[in-house]
């Protein structure tokens, strides 16, 4: 379709746009494999940074996010640890409150 000097300037064209969330297009994505997309679509995602005005997924949400599912995996962990040791017990670990 294309030879090797228009692929790579399309190429670096495609994802200097896919990180600045700029959206210009030179190329149909109909004939793109997926890998191609998924590397375009991870541009799009992780372009927009910290202090980006892009239109990306900011890095402040995905440690956001990254922190609540942490903090769900240890209260299941707790939950599971007070459980166990009710059941040869039979009575739940009170915690000293300061």
């Amino acid at each position: 379709m294309y030879g090797i000097k228009e692929g790579i300037i399309n190429s670096i064209f495609q994802s200097i746009s896919s990180l600045t969330g700029t959206g210009f297009s030179t190329v149909s994505f109909i004939n793109w494999n997926s890998f191609g997309l998924l590397i375009l679509t991870l541009l799009m995602i992780f372009g927009g940074m910290m202090d980006s005005t892009s239109s990306g997924l900011k890095l402040y949400r995905i440690y956001i996010a990254f922190e609540l599912v942490l903090n769900q995996i240890k209260s299941f962990s707790n939950l599971v640890e007070q459980l166990f040791i009710w059941k040869f017990t039979r009575e739940f670990p009170v915690k000293d409150r300061c």
